[in-house]
């Protein structure tokens, strides 16, 4: 009896020892480089792509889902806005946030819906730190969650409900610098 309360006493401190540890992932997961790094694939092009290759630019980012009624309200938004914009300054990202959602599907919704900005799919090594930086409301699409990125790289909060075309050229021209 005594050597089995050895090992249990032995495993609860292990586990004790494990949850008090620092976490390595959660401490990178604020540190914006490592994940602005993460490889996401571009739907349309097919590429990989990160938000990093977007640097020196206003970058957009927007959780969504092709099956999202809210989502299509803010993209129909945003194409009216980067209309307005200078596309070669920035960025517009549309992060299909819904694991369940395959490649093609995503593709062929931005293809319909003439949507002409980039489209991705998410994954757990990119949702894990966005999760651990904004918190649970970036991974619910009807929630509009979006955030920017700016020129030299700060990353603003998450915003959620729906914006307006001027709403989305206000935020982006606060988070460009003009």
């Amino acid at each position: 009896m005594r050597s089995k309360i050895g090992w249990i006493g032995l495993l609860v401190f292990a586990l004790l020892v494990t949850a008090c540890s620092p976490n390595p992932t959660a401490s990178s997961s604020n540190d914006i480089s490592v994940w602005l790094s993460i490889p996401i694939l571009n739907v349309k092009s097919n590429d990989q792509i990160t938000l990093a290759d977007y640097s020196g630019k206003t970058v957009i980012v927007e959780g969504m889902a092709v099956w999202c009624g809210e989502c299509f309200y803010q993209q129909s938004q945003a194409s009216q806005a980067l209309a307005q914009l200078n596309r070669d300054d920035v960025v517009y990202i549309s992060l299909d946030i819904d694991p369940n959602e395959e490649l093609p599907l995503i593709a062929e919704y931005a293809a319909s819906n003439q949507f002409d900005w980039v489209f991705t799919k998410s994954n757990p090594e990119l949702m894990e730190p966005l999760i651990a930086r904004f918190g649970r409301a970036i991974t619910v699409p009807s929630n509009m969650p979006i955030f920017l990125i700016s020129p030299q790289g700060q990353v603003s909060e998450l915003h959620t409900g729906g914006h307006t075309a001027s709403q989305l050229i206000e935020l982006i021209e606060q988070w460009s610098g003009k």
